[in-house]
């Protein structure tokens, strides 16, 4: 891992994430899943996951930014977010000798990797609140899918999305983007199911949802969420959404970010339409 100056770019410092031999068996992919809070160069933890391509094999690092050095790692675990301090991802694990070997959602301690909770069956997880986690998976006994949010800190399930899929089908086309203040808005598009929705990133209760139920409103691709606006795009080109009404906020902004902050967004160069690659303001 290589730690940066945000002002200049130049390198702070190096820290080697040794792997084991499975390593070797293919194209590493490595992701930055989250930190604790407050982490920066002054200290604190961050989670770092590396995982073989098209493969189970995984591992997840905690870096300690004070000292510089590893602080733990949890081999067969592929972290994908960190909430409240609790570091979120897959594991897999053979129920019994003959038994096909499952997936499960695991969550760890971001300070120190002890194991804090384990959903069985889950298949991914994203961070959907401050101490929320959306989780989609299979339930093990009855392989009926299932997306649900759990709180990070103790795995209780807060609310489970209402569905009729079939055994064997999936919930992980659904994609959630927290707002990082109040709200996290989800949607698929399958050309099947296209639909979004959003909720209150705290209590999980649903705010709206669309298509409405007159079929008067189609659901936009959501590329990202801030502080109550949600950005995407329909076939008519990009839109804003309030985030906690849904209702249009601006249905012509020019762009539809992946990237934002508080005081712009990035468009990047596979964005949909005949977006001009750059940096947006977000009021526009």
């Amino acid at each position: 891992m290589v730690a940066a100056d945000p002002a200049t770019g130049a390198r702070r410092f190096t820290v080697p994430l040794p792997l084991p031999d499975w390593a070797y068996l293919g194209t590493i992919i490595t992701r930055i899943a989250g930190t604790t809070d407050g982490a920066g160069a002054s200290g604190g933890i961050v989670v770092v996951a590396a995982q073989v391509m098209n493969s189970d094999d995984a591992m997840t690092f905690g870096v300690d930014l004070a000292g510089h050095r590893i602080a733990w790692a949890v081999d067969n675990f592929a972290a994908e977010t960190v909430a409240s301090g609790v570091a979120v991802g897959i594991t897999h694990t053979a129920p019994g000798p003959v038994a096909p070997v499952r997936a499960d959602v695991l969550a760890v301690s971001a300070t120190d990797g002890t194991t804090r909770w384990r959903k069985p069956g889950g298949e991914g997880a994203r961070l959907a609140g401050a101490n929320l986690v959306a989780v989609d998976g299979s339930a093990p006994d009855t392989r009926r899918p299932f997306f649900a949010f759990l709180t990070a800190t103790d795995g209780h399930q807060v609310q489970a999305l209402d569905n009729n899929r079939s055994p064997g089908d999936t919930e992980a086309g659904i994609t959630c983007h927290f707002d990082q203040a109040s709200m996290t808005v989800c949607d698929e598009h399958t050309g099947i199911r296209d639909w979004a929705f959003a909720i209150d990133s705290t209590t999980a209760a649903s705010l709206w949802k669309l298509p409405d139920d007159a079929k008067t409103r189609v659901a936009p691709k959501v590329t990202a969420a801030w502080h109550g606006a949600v950005y995407g795009y329909t076939a008519n080109g990009p839109v804003v959404l309030d985030g906690r009404s849904g209702a249009d906020r601006n249905d012509n902004p020019g762009a539809a970010p992946y990237l934002v902050g508080p005081y712009f967004g990035v468009v990047g160069s596979i964005d949909p339409g005949n977006q001009t690659p750059g940096v947006y303001p977000t009021s526009r």
